[in-house]
């Protein structure tokens, strides 16, 4: 099945921060995954590890990236980044989502 299709098919999405406050990114995300998560978006826009630590460093994302990746690869399920064009390129992620105020 095309990335397309695996996307118009997709039953739950699911948008999660670095979690740098808990630490347990790969675990969450497994879980998830596990659970039935066909689509996996980092979004740390207004989390709480944005608020105590401030905003993901380019760097920092794409290690959470490769973390999610690994793990959406582990599951057949799709990687997805907010706002950042040059991240989910980076990254190889499967889909981009843009707000309507957002710059690709």
């Amino acid at each position: 099945m095309q990335q397309h299709d695996r996307f118009m098919a997709a039953r739950l999405y699911l948008c999660t921060d670095a979690r740098r406050d808990t630490d347990d990114l790969a675990e969450f995300a497994d879980a998830a995954l596990a659970g039935g998560v066909d689509v996996i978006q980092l979004r740390d826009k207004g989390s709480e590890g944005e608020r105590r630590f401030g905003p993901l460093e380019a760097g920092q994302a794409l290690a959470a990236l490769a973390v999610l990746r690994a793990a959406c690869l582990r599951h057949g399920a799709l990687l997805a980044v907010n706002d950042r064009a040059d991240l989910a390129s980076a990254a190889g992620a499967h889909v981009l989502h843009l707000g309507q105020d957002d710059i690709p």
